[in-house]
């Protein structure tokens, strides 16, 4: 059973890790903490909210919390917190994750969710025509 949990750890790791450049690699812009009005970036808070609740054990409510941001925005760098969150609470051991009752099996499901949510955006950006100069 250890080495199924160990492989699936590992799993959910690289694919944490490939999914990150991918989105990268999509120039998905890096996180920046303050905009350059001064006020703090979207996904730094969002981060900041995670992290909160990661630390009190509330995994469920910060995964609800998670796809309500990407419901409301229309930043595809938003795809970077849900790399980072899945890759955070993939740190936790199994006992901190079942005592918040999650599971790797739901960590691996999220980041197929980000995944999908990444093809998406790609679809509706290679719709958009380029502009031609006549």
């Amino acid at each position: 059973m250890f080495g199924e949990q160990d492989y699936l750890m590992r799993q959910i790791s690289d694919f944490s890790h490939a999914l990150g450049k991918v989105l990268f690699n999509k120039s998905v812009p890096s996180e920046e903490i303050v905009n350059p009005d001064g006020s703090i970036s979207e996904e730094a808070m969002n981060k900041a909210i995670l992290l909160k609740k990661i630390e009190d054990g509330k995994l469920n409510e910060a995964e609800n919390f998670l796809f309500e941001a990407l419901d409301q925005s229309d930043d595809p760098a938003m795809l970077n917190v849900g790399v980072w969150f899945y890759a955070q609470i993939n740190k936790l051991n199994d006992r901190q994750l079942e005592n918040a009752n999650f599971s790797r099996e739901e960590i691996a499901e999220g980041l197929d969710e980000i995944k999908e949510l990444l093809a998406q955006y790609d679809q509706f950006y290679e719709s958009i025509p380029e502009s031609t100069n006549e």
